[in-house]
């Protein structure tokens, strides 16, 4: 009997001490699983945005599924529907998330323009979405693509105003948080 509990105590430990190294390589798995959506994710937006723009005739019937195979979720709470809608001349799909493990880590924004008046540049916006404090969205953050991507950031001119004279005004905008809550990446 005595030798059923040493048996029971030694393999108590060895479990205790692999546990934590199961889970690790766990949350590892699904961060690569992540990073791969998300880089899908913005290939095929930009391939998109790139070649078959300027042929949709209707973008309020445009889904994500039929710019890309990536499956994305409305975020909770979310009054978003989970297709493109207009906004005069920007087409944009908001609040829209990548789910692992049920969880929501990683939000996603898109904003579509071809229009240079519209203050406004095509763009992907990822961030932390609701559930950024959960232990496996925070290792899905330190990954190094989603790491990259969360920090990413760009400048672009806009158009500001017409002067006087008729002359079009540009101002600089930077799309970049600069914490690595939030990445933009531009589509052009």
């Amino acid at each position: 009997m005595i030798e059923l509990v040493f048996v029971v105590l030694i393999v108590s430990i060895l479990a205790a001490i692999a546990m934590p190294r199961i889970n690790s390589v766990k949350d590892d798995t699904e961060a690569a699983k992540v990073a791969s959506n998300l880089n899908t994710l913005i290939k095929d937006v930009k391939q998109f945005y790139h070649l078959q723009y300027d042929f949709v005739s209707n973008y309020n019937d445009l889904s994500i599924k039929d710019v890309t195979d990536v499956i994305l979720a409305p975020a909770a709470g979310s009054d978003k529907p989970s297709t493109f809608y207009s906004i005069g001349t920007i087409i944009q799909m908001s609040d829209m998330v990548i789910k692992s493990s049920g969880l929501e880590c990683i939000g996603i924004n898109i904003v579509m323009t071809k229009d240079p008046m519209s203050g406004e540049v095509s763009h992907i916006q990822v961030f932390k979405a609701k559930d950024k404090d959960k232990a496996l969205c925070k290792a899905i953050y330190k990954e190094g693509a989603i790491a990259s991507i969360l920090n990413a950031g760009f400048s672009y001119k806009a158009f500001a105003y017409t002067d006087d004279n008729g002359v079009s005004v540009y101002q600089t905008i930077n799309m970049r948080d600069g914490v690595g809550d939030m990445g933009f990446i531009p589509l052009d």
